[in-house]
């Protein structure tokens, strides 16, 4: 009966490289988050202009794998960085490398009245986001050509004198808290 099964055989180097194009089904995500952040002006994105430490990933890249890792339900850097080895749609937007291994902190900010638009976007090499919600409403802001009336956050944006500063503009903060600061509240 072992003669029956097909052999596999992980041993034998590819003669060629894999296309990874040939792989991703053309009706994959993946290719219209690519298309879409293409039309994006990406001018406003913050480089680092002097040339200093590893060379960086280009930002409209790391926009579109936040896109597609948040489309596909990976929300973490870890879940994303993963998926840069494991997912061929993420291996084919990366060209196969692996930039959350640089420790970058992708941020976006959507409307969550329905539409889901992106209202602002930027990455950060801040490896926490306790400190990137002002920059992220300034960004918005930009954008909308007005400050939003509101900001929704989780947890791991909990800064109180960020949040005080941002109350003070006029602007609802809705941050979450973890158990542990919930349980101390008076």
């Amino acid at each position: 009966m072992a003669e029956r099964f097909v052999e596999v055989d992980r041993n034998t180097p590819m003669l060629l490289p894999a296309e990874l194009r040939d792989w991703v089904p053309e009706d994959d995500l993946v290719h219209f988050v690519i298309e879409a952040v293409k039309t994006l002006l990406t001018g406003e994105f913050v480089v680092n202009e002097r040339g200093t430490g590893y060379g960086q990933y280009p930002p409209s890249m790391m926009l579109a794998l936040l896109i597609y890792g948040y489309a596909n339900g990976i929300f973490s850097r870890r879940g994303i960085e993963r998926a840069t080895y494991r997912d061929l749609g993420v291996r084919f937007l990366t060209g196969d490398t692996h930039p959350f291994a640089q420790a970058y902190n992708a941020q976006l900010a959507v409307d969550a009245d329905g539409s889901q638009l992106v209202l602002g976007a930027y990455v950060s090499q801040s490896s926490a986001d306790n400190n990137e919600l002002e920059p992220m409403l300034a960004a918005v802001s930009h954008n909308l050509g007005q400050k939003p009336q509101a900001v929704l956050a989780d947890r791991g944006y909990i800064n109180g004198p960020i949040i005080e500063q941002i109350q003070s503009q006029g602007i609802e903060a809705y941050v979450a808290l973890s158990a542990e600061a919930y349980e101390r509240r008076p």
